[in-house]
């Protein structure tokens, strides 16, 4: 067993699911947030990030969320 004693960790990932709740991805990653009080950190860049991909011929784009 090892222990470590930290003071923050970053969660950082492209998951590929939905922000729905019907996503069962989603509904994994949500209930980990949840049951270690992870805060989305985006907010702290600057300038603001409107999306991390964006695939031009289709006009799709996402963000990679980034939690504390």
């Amino acid at each position: 067993m090892v222990c470590n004693d930290y003071d923050s960790v970053l969660l950082l990932g492209d998951f590929n699911s939905e922000c729905d709740t019907q996503s069962r991805g989603f509904q994994i990653l949500n209930s980990l947030v949840r049951d270690y009080n992870l805060q989305c950190c985006d907010s702290f860049a600057k300038p603001a990030v409107e999306y991390t991909y964006f695939q031009d011929t289709l006009g799709w784009y996402s963000t990679i969320v980034t939690y504390l």
